[in-house]
Formats: structure tokens, C-alpha cells, sequence
């Protein structure tokens, strides 16, 4: 699903879906990612997503604004693109200020209907604490498309580094606190990885949300800020 947000002059956005070259891993080193999927007769939609505790899932506002519980699935523990093994949804909360012509709180929780089995394949990630300075590395995961425009079948990562908001909107004016931004160039999320988590000193701080269309221009990504929501993820965890 490809979606304009807006379009000023120097900074047109996109919900990401892919992570853009990177590079393969497996779900061990990443054992807190999940994949978050919208099965109706009409498409599967692809996003990411991180968990939390053994029900409790984060992700993107946008990937299921438009999915009912119904039709929400969620996969943990696999590298692969697999949609076998599928955790069921009994229930999602979007953050009340997102709207879908927008770009703020962009951010959602999702309980499932069992709880997940933890194992060296299964963990959760803790929401960070502190919002950490320019420069510092972090990871941004996900499967999606890579440079050939194809769905990958293995989960990928991208090594990336935080921007401040104030350099940030050197590129994109309508940055808010809501909001964290990473580097642009050839590594990062773009179209899949949407709802995906990115992660700092083993810390999430991050939900990919949208960037350029071009996802290997010098444009910065977007992420919402999980330390502005920390107070809403306290108070959604199931």
C-alpha cells in the first residue's frame, strides 16, 4: 500500500515498506520483531511490528487503521516471510489523535487472543526510558521489498543513526515531538517495514512510519517517537 501523505517542495512522504539495502539476519538477533499482516478478499497488507510482552504488540497507526480484528494477523519467531503460525487478534488500539490524512501519533497496540511462547526465537523489547542525543546507532528491521523491488523472504536489518528534530527539519519542516528521524542514503526502511521497530542500546525507540519515495535519496525517515507515547503504550499494554 503506497500512500501520499504530503508533498512541500523539498520532502514528499510515503509509508515505508521495505527495509533498503540491508542486509540479512535471523529473528535470534532480533527475536522482538513481528510481522503484522491485513488478510482480507481483496490484498494482504504487510507491516512490522515489535513485541512487548506475550499478548501485547506495537506498531504503525496507518497498518491497521483500515484492518479489522478480523482480519488481523500476527507472526513471531520466524525469519522467514512465512505467513504459517499465526497469532490471532482479540483486539487494537490506535492512538486517538491519529487521523489517516495525517502524520502524527502514528502508532498503535495490538493484543492477541493467546499469549506468545517466549524462547531464543521470542522476546519482548523494552520501551526506552530516555530520548537518546544525535549520532547515536540504532537498527531498524523488517522484510518487504529490497533495491530489486522484491519481497524478501528473510528478515533484514539496517544500521542508521539518530537525528535531531531541529537538523531533521532542515528536510522536513513538519517534524514534530511526536516524531524521531534517522538518515537518509542507501540504508534504511522503506516500502513492508512499515509498523516496524527501530531499535537503540537494545531500547525501541522508534515505529517506522513514512519517508521519501525514493528510498534511497538523502531524505531522512520518520519514525513515530515511542518515548512521547510511552505513557499511552503503559496504559494500552494487555
Amino acid at each position: 500500500i503506497l500512500i501520499v501523505l504530503f508533498a512541500p517542495a523539498v520532502y514528499t512522504a510515503h509509508y515505508h515498506k521495505r527495509i533498503v539495502g540491508g542486509k540479512e539476519t535471523t529473528i535470534e538477533k532480533f527475536p522482538y520483531q513481528a510481522m503484522v499482516l491485513c488478510e482480507n478478499f481483496l490484498f494482504v497488507a504487510l507491516c512490522g511490528g515489535a513485541v512487548l510482552n506475550k499478548k501485547t504488540i506495537i506498531t504503525a497507526a496507518h497498518c491497521v487503521a483500515d484492518c479489522s480484528e478480523n482480519d488481523l494477523v500476527v507472526i513471531a519467531g520466524s525469519s522467514e516471510y512465512d505467513t504459517t503460525h499465526q497469532h490471532e487478534v482479540d483486539s487494537k488500539t490506535i492512538h486517538t489523535d491519529y487521523q489517516d490524512d495525517e502524520i502524527d501519533n502514528d502508532i498503535a497496540i495490538i493484543c492477541l487472543k493467546s499469549a506468545l511462547q517466549y524462547s531464543n526465537r521470542i522476546q519482548p523489547i523494552a520501551v526506552t526510558d530516555q530520548i537518546y542525543p544525535e549520532g547515536t546507532n540504532a537498527v531498524v528491521t523488517g522484510w518487504g521489498r529490497t533495491n530489486d523491488n522484491k519481497v524478501s523472504s528473510k528478515l533484514r536489518y539496517a544500521n542508521v543513526k539518530l537525528i535531531s528534530n531541529r537538523h531533521c527539519r532542515v528536510m522536513n519542516p513538519l517534524v514534530d515531538d511526536t516524531q524521531l528521524c534517522t538518515n537518509g542514503g542507501s540504508y534504511g526502511p522503506c516500502k513492508g517495514d512499515s509498523g516496524g521497530p527501530l531499535a537503540a542500546h537494545n531500547k525501541l525507540v522508534g515505529i517506522v512510519s513514512y519517508g521519501n519515495i525514493n528510498c534511497s535519496s538523502k531524505m531522512v525517515r520518520m519514525y513515530a517517537n515511542v518515548y512521547h507515547f510511552r505513557n499511552f503504550i503503559q496504559d494500552n499494554m494487555c
